[in-house]
């Protein structure tokens, strides 16, 4: 299945579940190769800006709203020496389209000080910081970032901790931020 049609399909069947909070629905939904460029161009342009974007396929940027991003696959993320390109965007698009497809992850991106390097990764984007911490600790996570405030959270425990490459621990429970079913 090729990218665009991939996007179509989860873009069809996407119901926002989390009604506690209000989203602006401009998200890019690259669904053709050119909106696929052109979202990519935005995720780069962010965050050449402010050295970090986070970025949700289905619900657009994310800053400004009552979440936390919390990188959940150490094994996708991917360092650049330099600010990543349009092209590294839209590559690490595809590759992760089975995560960036589901309604709380986002592609994160963000200036690794301490490396010099920057970072794309899967995040997720939850409402409650302790299920946030809880995640950021079981994925070996240095921090977490706040995108209400724009501030980003040291994880006790992990502080000055390089992230390992291998697969650590992932996170395995129903969507968080989101209300329980019965």
């Amino acid at each position: 299945m090729e990218a665009g049609e991939y996007f179509r399909t989860v873009i069809k069947s996407y119901t926002i579940l989390d009604l506690s909070c209000t989203f602006t629905m401009d998200a890019m939904k690259p669904e053709t190769p050119e909106s696929l460029r052109l979202f990519a161009t935005q995720i780069v342009e962010r965050h050449r800006v402010a050295h970090g974007s986070t970025t949700s396929l289905l619900l657009g940027d994310m800053m400004g709203h009552p979440r936390f991003a919390v990188g959940v696959s150490p094994e996708r993320a991917q360092k650049f020496a330099n600010f990543p390109t349009i092209e590294d965007i839209e590559n690490f698009i595809v590759a992760n389209r089975d995560l960036l497809g589901e309604s709380e992850m986002a592609v994160g991106t963000w200036f690794w000080k301490e490396l010099g390097v920057h970072v794309v990764e899967p995040v997720r984007c939850v409402q409650d910081l302790q299920i946030a911490l809880q995640m950021a600790l079981a994925n070996s996570q240095v921090s977490i970032f706040d995108l209400l405030t724009n501030k980003e959270i040291p994880v006790a425990g992990n502080v000055g901790q390089k992230r390992p490459p291998e697969i650590l621990t992932t996170f395995d429970s129903k969507p968080c931020g989101f209300p329980a079913t019965a």
